[in-house]
Parts: structure tokens; sequence; C-alpha cells
């Protein structure tokens, strides 16, 4: 087991902007990440106040698409419980490129709820960080939407928004909730 003590996570949720600022000035907590070995040990119940996210080895884009493919599982992100509404429903990947910088890094790690209970329509997501398939890939940008277009804008303004039709189908895979990386 590792314990990545450099490394810390700050929930997305409680800031409704998303601004750098407010997501750092908010408390920040160890993550552990374990090794598929070392899951038997947390079965056992061995760390109850946790529960266990599959990181999955493909990483996705804060850039261009990427494919991520979702039975290939690297290791295992064990977070509070009191910081995952959907633990059957969360998976964690690792951003790659960045177009999200400075809100998330190269090798940041987010979790993606992909937990959809009918009620939260395309309104509650507008503004928010989802992950999202895109031209066969997954990316991680902000949502936006009119009348014609899903629209993915990145944080960084050296990247242009990606426009998708509306009649697109099932392109919004999950909200991010939480991010990690060196804050």
């Amino acid at each position: 087991m590792n314990v990545e003590s450099d490394n810390r996570y700050s929930l997305f949720d409680d800031h409704p902007d998303h601004d750098l600022a407010e997501v750092l000035e908010q408390p920040q907590v160890p993550i552990i990440i374990s090794s598929r070995r070392a899951r038997a040990f947390f079965k056992e119940g061995a760390l109850v106040n946790y529960v266990i996210l599959p990181l999955m080895s493909d990483e996705a884009a804060a850039g261009l698409p990427t494919i991520v493919n979702d039975h290939d599982i690297e290791e295992y992100v064990l977070i509070p419980k009191a910081h995952v509404p959907h633990p059957k429903e969360t998976t964690c990947i690792r951003i790659r490129g960045d177009s999200m910088y400075p809100l998330l890094r190269e090798g940041y790690i987010v979790a993606v709820d992909h937990y959809h209970d009918g009620r939260e329509g395309f309104e509650a997501l507008r503004g928010k960080v989802v992950a999202c398939r895109v031209e066969g890939g997954v990316t991680v940008k902000f949502f936006d939407y009119d009348e014609h277009h899903y629209i993915l804008r990145p944080h960084n303004p050296k990247y242009k928004p990606i426009s998708i039709d509306i009649h697109e189908e099932n392109i919004i895979i999950g909200k991010i909730i939480w991010l990690f990386g060196k804050l």
C-alpha cells in the first residue's frame, strides 16, 4: 500500500464556479492508492470509513479525447465514504493534457460519478466539470449547451470549445466530484 502524503484531494461540488482559489482554500486530505493485491486487506473491513474506487489505467484527455477501457483497472483509490455519494457508480481516471490547466493538471486523478437518477438534467450540469465521450474517446471539460449543441469548454484559454450536435446520445459519462494531485 502506498500512502501518497504529498497528494491531496479537494471536492468540486463545494465550488459552483470551480474557481481554483476556492478549491485550494478547502481542507485537503491525503488519499491512499493501493495495488490490486492490497484490495483484499481492505475488503476485510480494516478501513471501514473508506470506500474503494477503481483507478482506470487509461487516462482521460484534458486536451484531445483518448479511449478509456472500463475493464482495465490500474490500481484502487481509497477515499473517505463521506466524499463519495455513489461509490458503486464512481470510478477514477488520470488527467492527460493541459486544456483544463490550471484547475486540472497532467497526472491529477479525478473521480467521475456516473450516477443518474433522471432528475439531474442538463441544466443541473451546466457549468460543471464532466467526463464526456467525444470521437471515440473521453475528455474532461466544463459542460454547457445551447438549443443545437452541447458545448465542452476548456479552462485553458489556448484551447477552443468542442461543439457536439445536441442529438448525439450518451455523451456525458459523469460529473467530476473531486480531484487530487499536488495542489
